[in-house]
């Protein structure tokens, strides 16, 4: 069994460094992408820890920011360096720098070895006629907007601005301007005076909803997983070839959690998908702020040790480092034991 992983870092050198470390053995590969946001130190400290291991390789980089199109470039940059170093893998599981393993390495090769030719990725679909299936996703509420609106970043490091299409195409321009000059202070304090003037200049522009790739049924879900060799090459050369998918994704809001989807279950390979990414990932609760998955801390530990996933995210430890040492502990425990 050889196993590829996917780094996709940015922050936390010596967490990086740990989570090689913990992963690192005969018969696995390692391809590096550093986000173009990462500072120069943390580069030069990855670049020099990892100038020594024979068995890591560094892609092309791309600003792999949050909700932007960079992480699936980065991703799929990452694919094609193995590839095109004829580097073959039994399997490829994509990891941030803030994932950890939560089973020992013989575990998650043994249970790869038993599931060979299984894709693990989640899936759902995205457009429902009924309403009350939208409740049933990963995402919990209909969410279209992410593809039909229009999504756009107007510098490399600024924010990522929404523009809905049929929010304004029933006012005249006129009206349009009177009301933004009316309610401009009150832009102004909050801070979205470029916002709303943008927003009215591209309702003009684009005044109808996106439609979904030709082809295609949309699908969604979360944007990591582990696939064969032969799907994860299928997802590249579809990528690749059609420029489509980048020209309709790149203009969505977290197109990572779309993209490889949408390509895997309208392919072949959905016959073989088990709808699972073999991570714990929990979300805060309803009320808080669910943007992003919650940050494991030590009193996590019991929940995380009878946890029947081979991954979880997220880890950072600057804010917690006890629960990966507890983590690191128990493994080496297992390990020892089996």
């Amino acid at each position: 069994m050889t196993h590829a992983y996917i780094l996709a870092i940015y922050k936390n050198h010596e967490q990086v460094i740990r989570l090689y470390e913990r992963l690192n053995e005969e018969n696995t590969v390692f391809v590096v992408h550093i986000c173009l946001n990462a500072s120069i130190e943390f580069k030069k400290k990855i670049r020099t820890y990892f100038k020594t291991k024979n068995n890591v390789i560094f892609c092309k980089r791309e600003r792999a920011t949050v909700f932007r199109f960079g992480i699936v470039d980065g991703v799929m940059n990452a694919i094609e360096a193995l590839i095109k170093k004829n580097i073959h893998y039994d399997y490829i599981t994509s990891l941030s720098g803030q994932d950890y393993p939560i089973k020992p390495n013989n575990v998650i090769n043994d249970f790869l070895i038993k599931n060979k030719g299984k894709e693990f990725i989640t899936f759902h679909r995205i457009v429902f006629d009924n309403e009350e299936d939208y409740k049933n996703t990963l995402w919990k509420r209909k969410e279209t907007y992410r593809f039909e609106d229009y999504w756009i970043k107007f510098t490399k490091k600024g924010p990522i601005y929404g523009f809905p299409s049929n929010r304004l195409r029933n006012r005249s321009i006129w009206n349009l301007i009177k009301v933004y000059i009316y309610e401009f202070p009150k832009y102004f304090k909050e801070k979205k005076a470029i916002q709303e003037a943008t927003e009215i200049i591209f309702s003009r522009i684009y005044t109808k909803k996106k439609k979904f790739i030709e082809g295609y049924e949309p699908f969604g879900g979360w944007a990591w997983w582990t696939l064969t060799y032969d799907c994860s090459k299928y997802m590249l050369e579809t990528f690749r070839k059609n420029p489509q998918l980048k020209k309709f994704f790149k203009f969505s809001w977290t197109p990572d959690e779309m993209i490889y989807q949408t390509i895997i279950i309208n392919s072949p390979f959905r016959e073989t998908v088990v709808n699972n990414d073999l991570r714990e990932i929990v979300f805060p609760g309803e009320g808080e702020n669910g943007s992003h998955p919650i940050i494991y801390k030590a009193n996590d530990f019991e929940f995380i040790k009878n946890s029947t996933k081979l991954f979880a995210r997220k880890f950072d430890i600057t804010v917690d480092k006890e629960i990966i040492d507890q983590i690191d502990k128990e493994i080496l425990l297992m390990t020892k034991e089996l």
